[in-house]
C-alpha cells in the first residue's frame, strides 16, 4: 500500500489534448509533480514476481513518453542546422530506442497488453499528437526553440519520474534501468543546457 501512495507521476496532471485550433508557439508545460494512483491505470497494475504498482505504471508512463520523443526527433535531421545539438539530438533517440523493449519487458512480464494508458493525454515531458502537427508545420528559429524545449522538458521529467521509481520500485531490472535512464538524461540535459548557454 505504501508503494501506491508514495510515487510521484504526472497521470492526475493528465488532461486531454486542447482541440484543434489556430496553432500557438509556446513552451510545452512546466515539469511538475503529483502523486500517481496506480489504481486509476488501465489494466489495474497489481505486484507480480517482483514487479510492484510503482514499478508497472513507471513502464507505463515512460513507453508513451519516449515514442513521443522519438518522433519529435526523427524530425531532427534536415531541421536542426546546429550540428552540435543534432548530434545530441541522435545521441538521445539512440538511448531511447535501446530503452523500448527493456521497458516492454517489464510490461510483458506483469501479464499487461500493449494498450497506452495515456493515449491523448496531455503532461509535462510528453510529447503530444498535436505538439508534433504544430511543429511539423514550423522551420527556422520557432522551430529550433520549441524542439529545444520539448527535449529539454521530456528530459527533465524522465529524470524526475525514474527517480522515483528508484525509491519505490520493488524489480532489480526496472531499479537498475530506471538508473541507467536517470544517469543518461541527467548527462543529456548538461549537454543541452551547455548548448543552448552559447547562442
Amino acid at each position: 500500500m505504501r508503494n501506491l501512495l508514495i510515487l510521484s507521476f504526472l497521470v492526475a496532471a493528465c488532461a486531454p489534448s486542447p482541440a484543434a485550433g489556430t496553432p500557438q508557439i509556446s513552451a510545452p508545460p512546466p515539469v511538475a509533480t503529483t502523486t500517481l494512483n496506480p489504481a486509476a491505470l488501465n489494466p489495474d497494475p497489481l505486484s507480480t514476481g517482483t514487479l510492484n504498482a510503482t514499478d508497472i505504471a513507471w513502464a507505463q508512463l515512460m513507453i508513451p513518453m519516449h515514442e513521443g520523443l522519438l518522433q519529435l526527433l526523427d524530425q531532427a535531421p534536415g531541421r536542426v542546422t546546429d550540428p552540435d545539438l543534432a548530434r545530441l539530438a541522435a545521441q538521445v533517440g539512440t538511448a531511447h530506442r535501446a530503452e523500448l523493449p527493456a521497458l516492454r519487458d517489464i510490461l510483458t512480464r506483469a501479464g499487461i497488453t500493449s494498450a497506452n494508458p495515456h493515449e491523448g493525454h496531455d503532461m509535462p515531458g510528453m510529447v503530444t499528437k498535436t505538439d508534433l502537427t504544430m511543429i511539423t508545420s514550423i522551420t527556422g528559429p520557432a522551430f529550433t526553440r520549441l524542439f529545444i524545449a520539448h527535449l529539454r522538458g521530456h528530459l527533465e521529467q524522465v529524470t524526475l519520474i525514474s527517480k522515483a521509481e528508484g525509491k519505490s520500485g520493488t524489480d532489480p531490472a526496472a531499479h537498475t534501468l530506471a538508473a541507467a535512464m536517470v544517469k543518461s538524461r541527467t548527462a543529456q540535459l548538461a549537454t543541452l543546457n551547455h548548448l543552448t548557454s552559447l547562442n
